[in-house]
This record gives C-alpha cells, sequence and structure tokens, in this order.
C-alpha cells in the first residue's frame, strides 16, 4: 500500500502541512504541501520528493561501489 499521510503537530485546516510518504510500514521520506492546494499539487509534491528521494538513494548506492550507470 502507498499512503501519503499528515504528520503535521498542528491542527490548522489551512497553511503548510509535513506529510510522509509510506510504503506498507515503511515511511520513506517527508514533504510539505499547502491543504488548500489541490489533490494534483500534493501529489506533484510527492512525485518530486520521491525523485530526489531516489537520486540520493542512487548515489549511495553508485557511490559505494565507485561505479557510474552510464558504465553499464
Amino acid at each position: 500500500m502507498i499512503a501519503i499521510v499528515n504528520i503535521d503537530k498542528t491542527d490548522k485546516l489551512d497553511g503548510e502541512q509535513l506529510y510522509f510518504l509510506r510504503i506498507n510500514q515503511r515511511e520513506l521520506f517527508q514533504f510539505k504541501h499547502k491543504r488548500e492546494e489541490l489533490l494534483s499539487e500534493c501529489l506533484r509534491k510527492a512525485q518530486s520528493a520521491c525523485f530526489r528521494y531516489e537520486l540520493k538513494k542512487e548515489k549511495e548506492v553508485f557511490g559505494e561501489l565507485n561505479v557510474n550507470r552510464q558504465d553499464w
């Protein structure tokens, strides 16, 4: 299951909130979103945060191996 969960400690109905993206019970990353914005904007921000997360993980793996994926 993929879930976007509001984890902001404030109880406000508008303004910027903190969210986690989870896959099953695994929390992958956080991102911020304004509740008054459209759902599509929330999903776009989640996608952008996911892209940065994946790049970071890729750099960790390829950095440890001292290999560039273009060498494949």
